[in-house]
């Protein structure tokens, strides 16, 4: 059961570490020429983050994966389900807010990056239960 709580843990990292991509993409280059004021960023920690430094947005986010993986992988079956989809769910959807300024493809990278985490999430949900199931015939 725990290999598959890590199973659960790739959809929300995926969608994470694309959030955390297109945020720091989608900074300005007055930004990226050291003012870290000219922050372009609607959550209020990531965005105290990226005035400090990029990097500081980077650590940040390491800290935030290893705090969702600890709780999907500690909670029991349902809860850590909820966890998985909720914090996968709630980047796609900061990532689609980035990728929906990119024009005039921006709609379509939004629905590519949502039909793509629905469809890795679909895999590694359908071949976790594929073990549970070889493991309980065995059994």
């Amino acid at each position: 059961m725990k290999r598959d709580h890590v199973r659960m843990c790739c959809g929300p990292v995926i969608a994470c570490l694309c959030d955390l991509t297109v945020t720091l993409g989608g900074q300005s280059d007055e930004y990226w020429s050291g003012n870290w004021a000219a922050v372009v960023e609607g959550n209020p920690v990531p965005h105290w983050l990226l005035t400090q430094h990029p990097l500081a947005l980077c650590g940040g986010i390491a800290i935030w994966i290893g705090l969702f993986c600890t709780a999907i992988v500690r909670l029991s079956d349902k809860p850590a389900r909820i966890v998985a989809f909720v914090v996968m769910l709630g980047h796609a959807a900061a990532a689609s807010t980035w990728l929906l300024r990119m024009q005039p493809f921006g709609v379509l990278y939004a629905v590519c990056l949502l039909l793509f985490l629905k469809r890795f999430d679909g895999l590694i949900w359908r071949r976790g239960g594929e073990d549970s199931v070889r493991v309980t015939e065995a059994d």
